[in-house]
Parts: C-alpha cells; sequence; structure tokens
C-alpha cells in the first residue's frame, strides 16, 4: 500500500504555516517533510500538499513516488491541470520531463571545515540551542551554482520546482522559508527581462561558521548558510528580498 501523506505550501515569507488536507496517516509537513519523503528509504509514496492558485485560492497537489530496481526515483508531481516528471538518477543527476538538469557549480574555499562525510545532516531554521545567529560571523566558502532548465519556469509545479531546485544544490536551502514566495519572485523578475520565457536561475550561497569553532557540543559541525536568489544566469537580476538562511548540522 502507498504511504500517503500532506503538507500545506505556505505563501508567508517567514514561516511555513502548514496544514494537513485529507487523507489517509496525515501529518502537519513543511517543505523540509517534503524533501525527507523525497529522499526517504520508502519505495513508493503520495505526498499531499495544497498550494496558491493564480486566484488566490489553494487547491491540491500531490507528489506519486517510485524507486525502480536500478535505484532510480521517480516523481510524478501534479497540481491542477500541470503535471512534471522529476527523475532522479542513482548517481545524482536530475531530468525534467526527460530533459537532463544542467547544474553549473563554481566554489571559493576559504576555510575548509564541511564534515563532507558526515552521516547524519540536518538543515535547522534557527541558530543551534546554546548559540545565536550573530555568532556565525566568519566566512568559509561561497558556491555559486547556475541551474539550467530546457523548460519554462512559468509552466512549472511548485513540488517539481522544489525538488529540482534542492537536488541541483546538494542541499536544502529554503528552511521555513515558502518556497512558493521565491518561486513567484523569479517568475516576476524574470517575466519582465525574458520575454522568452525562464529557463535558467542562480543563486550564491555564503557559508558561515562560529569564530570560536565550527563545533557546537550535541550538533556537531554546524555552517550557517545565506543564499541569495537570481531570475538568471550567472548571479544577474538579484531578487532582494528572497535571501534564505538555514543551519546545517552534520554528525557521524
Amino acid at each position: 500500500m502507498k504511504k500517503v501523506v500532506s503538507f500545506l505550501v505556505s505563501i508567508s515569507m517567514a514561516i511555513a504555516l502548514c496544514v494537513p488536507i485529507a487523507a489517509e496517516n496525515s501529518q502537519t509537513l513543511d517543505v523540509s517533510q517534503m524533501i525527507d519523503f523525497i529522499y526517504s528509504e520508502e519505495k513508493d509514496g503520495i505526498f499531499e500538499y495544497q498550494y496558491k492558485t493564480d486566484k488566490g485560492d489553494f487547491a491540491s497537489g500531490s507528489i506519486t513516488k517510485e524507486v525502480t530496481i536500478d535505484g532510480t526515483t521517480k516523481l510524478l508531481c501534479r497540481e491542477g491541470e500541470k503535471s512534471d516528471l522529476v527523475t532522479i538518477t542513482y548517481n545524482g543527476e536530475v531530468y525534467l520531463n526527460g530533459n537532463l538538469i544542467k547544474v553549473t557549480t563554481e566554489v571559493n574555499i576559504i576555510e575548509n571545515e564541511i564534515s563532507p562525510f558526515a552521516h547524519k545532516v540536518q538543515y535547522l531554521n534557527n541558530p543551534p540551542k546554546g548559540t545565536t545567529a550573530a555568532e556565525y560571523n566568519t566566512l568559509i566558502r561561497t558556491e555559486k551554482k547556475n541551474i539550467e532548465f530546457l523548460q519554462d519556469l512559468l509552466d512549472l509545479t511548485e513540488s517539481a520546482f522544489i525538488t529540482v531546485v534542492v537536488t541541483a544544490l546538494g542541499f536544502n536551502p529554503l528552511g521555513s522559508f515558502a518556497a512558493s514566495y521565491v518561486l513567484n519572485k523569479v517568475i516576476d523578475i524574470g517575466g519582465t527581462v525574458h520575454p522568452d520565457g525562464i529557463h535558467a536561475l542562480s543563486v550564491i550561497t555564503y557559508v558561515y561558521q562560529r569564530e570560536s569553532g565550527p563545533r557546537v557540543v550535541g550538533y556537531g559541525t554546524v555552517s550557517k548558510l545565506v543564499t541569495e536568489w537570481y531570475a538568471g544566469r550567472n548571479q544577474t537580476y538579484h531578487i532582494e528580498d528572497a535571501q534564505t538562511v538555514v543551519y546545517r548540522s552534520m554528525t557521524g
């Protein structure tokens, strides 16, 4: 039997106000839990959520997940009349409706305190207990990425947008920030500068740690990730009010 879960994609900038919709085993979920569902060991399942339509009301959407014998994850995203198929291969390639998502990366490492072999990685919306946001003021690296789509973002379902962006970046930059807000801002700005549609976006992520050191008791190595979003390639058409902040805890 397919496992069914549900959540609400919030339009709030600060906190995703999540409520369940009618579904077997329904739960109160957020964007992070959508990502957990996608990357969980569950071989199949259905994730139900609500999204805000162009008319301002809410409608139901869903992700149907299937994992094939070779480790490929197929995600069918549906919102109203829109549908997208996101395929994530065993080696991390991402396809959107059969087209490979092209990702280019430029990394500037100042200090390498990332713990790349950690067994457990968590993303927190707030600083770990016992620390404050202001303490994370030592810049250890910057990461610039282009994410190129072969279809117009205007036609993309919100769940496909979240899946593609998080997979392409290699981490969840959204936290409690409403994914719909970021997507709508990309569309709003892109629509004024890309008359033929929006086929790429880019980000720059600043990685900070505490001056006293990266370790936090109970949380392992902790970094503050500040991501700036752009409605074009190579960090062009900056979306000034769409900055996202999460804290990454790496242990094990």
